[in-house]
């Protein structure tokens, strides 16, 4: 996770994860992502990403 940058609160900010950083992260202790992009900004409708990503919960 050498992208992201942490600001003085422990909020880490960086690019969109890959699934092995989201893993990386939940080890870490983080339990929430938030994705900033507009749905035409990404390859599939974020309504089909949340589902891929639920092991994470």
């Amino acid at each position: 996770m050498e992208r992201f940058k942490t600001l003085e609160n422990g909020t880490l900010i960086g690019p969109q994860p890959s699934q092995a950083q989201l893993r990386q992260a939940r080890e870490h202790g983080i339990k929430t992502v938030i994705d900033c992009r507009m749905p035409r900004e990404t390859a599939m409708p974020n309504a089909e990403l949340v589902p891929a990503a639920a092991w994470l919960t």
